[in-house]
This record gives structure tokens, sequence and C-alpha cells, in this order.
């Protein structure tokens, strides 16, 4: 196995041992070298992020704020809140959806 295959074999085992689902929050523990473990990063400006919280947004850990970042480099801090679901005339619908509609009504 080359180290490409094996940092995808110890992310997928971090993701089940951490739980991790899209939506949940992790923090950044520190920066990364290039290709260090096969995660093919560290191309960028990553030591100015450490510190910082972001929303895991694929399954390929990727945070919508600070883009990608290897599993190793991450600790889980919340995990994402479920969405309490309303049902109107039989359609289901997300609370924050009917806030942020009934908002832009009274506007």
């Amino acid at each position: 196995m080359d180290i490409k295959e094996a940092y995808k074999v110890m992310q997928a085992q971090w993701v089940i041992d951490n739980d991790i689902e899209v939506g949940d929050k992790v923090k950044i523990l520190r920066a990364i070298k290039t290709n260090e473990l096969g995660s093919c990063g560290g191309r960028g400006d990553y030591a100015n992020k450490i510190g910082k919280i972001g929303c895991i947004a694929d399954n390929y850990i990727d945070m919508t704020t600070y883009g990608f970042f290897p599993f190793f480099t991450l600790e889980l801090v919340e995990k994402k809140k479920e969405e309490k679901m309303i049902t109107v005339k039989g359609k289901e619908y997300s609370e924050d959806t009917l806030h942020k509609a009934l908002q832009a009504y009274v506007k």
C-alpha cells in the first residue's frame, strides 16, 4: 500500500472513530507540511489558521470556511445540531427555513 492509500484508510478510520458528519465543527490544531502522511496538502498559508473552527463540508474533510485540512490536524469540537422539522399542509420544512420565510414576509 502506498502512502496516499494509507492516508485514505487512516482518514476513513478517523471519521468512524470520531463519528464525523457533514456539519460537524472542527478546530484546526496545527499547520501541515507539504504532502505530510500522503495528504497532498501543505501548499498554502496554513499557520494563520491554527485555532480556527470550521464546519465539515463534505466527505473528504473539506471545511466551508478554510478549505482542505488533513484529518490529523483537526479536532472535533461540536456535533452538528439536528434540525427541527415542522409539517405544514403535509410538507416538511426545517424550523430555520420557516423562520427565514416569515422574516422575509414581515419585511
